[in-house]
Order: structure tokens, then C-alpha cells, then sequence
């Protein structure tokens, strides 16, 4: 079309307007586009979102997408309120999700922060769980202690040396059950909101169903004179890993019907 007719001047002005509206509403709807799938984005990196959302998984069990979301919680805002219970549920889901280098980094690290606290009894329970069901074999790098049957690379001039760690743990499982008791004891007597009191419950009855599965298996009617034993059941007595198996699992089992009945978010079943 030649430019320099006249007749022509208005209809080339009113192609290039349609032509610049066309590419106005593509710019448009184009941002209106990157708008709408940024805000979903910007959504699920809320903290308080991340961790509904990761509360809602940790209820129905999916431990592995809790932990995707209390970690992604965390990290948008490592001072949310309720930080020692999402910290306690990563520690949980790690070893759920059998990340067992990890799993034990965490537990460490736990009750190391929550040293003295209520929170440290609950994570010396897991610590203690985590210590019975983790794989006791594994591969040692100079310090580093790396489980599983999966060879490490070593990017020195150690070999890796396999390793079994089962007694070691056991320790360590024996070690953390009796610190979790000794900090029941202590914070049994104190002055606890109630979130703090019931989750020490719910704690200290974990920990008696632990020790009662290890009692039972306990197998010691060899060591003691049945009908010299003293079978007496009196609860306000601390709990005795010398007393026979059979006297450990009903003291156990009254203790947990004791802790029940008064914990406010028991069913009492």
C-alpha cells in the first residue's frame, strides 16, 4: 500500500490502532496470566498455609509431603510460634520417611535446643524409638557414620569401613528413655499451660507403651523367686527397669490408664 497517497493515510492509521489494541490486550492478558499462577505460588510459600498444610498430611499419616511442607515452613520463617512441635513432627517424619542420617542429625539437634524443656522429654521418647528401629548397619568414613547398605563415595584416602551399631544404639535408646523419665518427673509437679501438659501426656504414655513392649519380651522368670516377689502395684512409686518383667509390664499398663484418665484430649479408651 503506498504510503504517500492521502486516500490512503486513514485506513493505515486505523490498521496500526487495531494492530497496537491486538498487542495491547495480548500484554494484557498475558500479565493478567502470569498474575493468576504467580499468586497460587505465592500462596503455598506462606508459612502458616505450609504448615496447615502440612498439619492436614501429618493427620491422614503422609509423613513424607508433612515433611516437604514444615521444612518449606520453617525456612520462609524459622520464628513461627509453634516452631518446637513443627521441629518435633520433621524430627518424626524424617525417621517415618526412614531418612535415617537425617533422622538422627534432627533428634540430636532437638533435644540438644530444648535442652531442660518439655519439649526435650517428648524428644527423648522419639530419640529413644528412633534409636530401636533405625539400621544398625552402615559405613564409616573417618567420623562419619553413614547407615544403610549403600556403599559411600569416599572422596579421600579412607576406605569405607562397614560398621554395626545395634548395641551402641541400644545404649543410647536406654539412655534417652531414662532422661525422658527423669524429665516426667520433674515437670509432673510444674506449672504447664495446657497445650504444654497435654502433649507431656500424650508423651509419657508413648513412653510406657515402649517400655512395656521391651518388658514383655523380657523373658527373666529364671532370676526371681515367684513367691518371694513383691508384687505390689503402687503407682506413686517411680518406675524400676530391676523389678521383674511381669510386675514392669502391669505397672506400666496401670501408669498409661492413670495418664489417660486425666489427660483433657483422651477418649478415655
Amino acid at each position: 500500500m503506498p504510503t504517500s497517497n492521502p486516500r490512503f493515510q486513514p485506513l493505515q492509521r486505523l490498521v496500526a490502532f487495531r494492530r497496537c489494541g491486538a498487542f495491547a490486550l495480548l500484554l494484557a492478558l498475558s500479565v493478567v496470566g502470569i498474575g493468576l499462577a504467580v499468586r497460587p505460588s505465592l500462596a503455598r510459600q506462606n508459612p502458616q498455609e505450609l504448615v496447615r498444610q502440612g498439619d492436614k498430611s501429618w493427620n491422614e499419616q503422609s509423613y513424607k509431603l508433612a515433611l516437604e511442607a514444615y521444612q518449606k515452613a520453617l525456612a520462609a520463617d524459622p520464628k513461627l510460634p509453634n516452631r518446637p512441635e513443627i521441629a518435633y513432627r520433621i524430627m518424626v517424619a524424617l525417621g517415618r520417611a526412614k531418612k535415617w542420617d537425617q533422622a538422627i542429625a534432627a533428634a540430636e539437634d532437638y533435644v540438644a535446643t530444648y535442652r531442660d524443656k518439655v519439649w526435650e522429654a517428648r524428644g527423648q521418647v522419639w530419640r529413644g524409638r528412633l534409636y530401636r528401629i533405625v539400621e544398625h548397619s552402615g559405613y564409616k568414613i573417618g567420623e562419619k557414620i553413614t547407615r544403610g547398605s549403600d556403599v559411600p563415595k569416599s572422596l579421600g584416602e579412607d576406605a569405607p569401613e562397614q560398621v554395626q551399631l545395634e548395641s551402641e544404639d541400644d545404649q543410647t535408646a536406654d539412655a534417652a528413655l531414662v532422661r525422658a523419665q527423669e524429665l516426667f518427673e520433674r515437670f509432673r509437679l510444674a506449672h504447664l499451660d495446657p497445650t504444654e501438659r497435654e502433649a507431656l501426656t500424650a508423651a509419657e504414655i508413648d513412653l510406657d507403651f515402649d517400655l512395656a513392649e521391651t518388658a514383655a519380651r523380657d523373658d527373666d522368670t529364671s532370676r526371681f523367686d515367684v513367691a518371694q516377689t513383691d508384687w505390689t502395684i503402687n503407682l506413686k512409686l517411680p518406675y524400676d527397669k530391676h523389678w521383674p518383667a511381669a510386675r514392669r509390664v502391669i505397672y506400666l499398663y496401670e501408669k498409661i490408664a492413670q495418664l489417660d484418665a486425666v489427660s483433657p484430649g483422651s477418649d478415655h479408651h
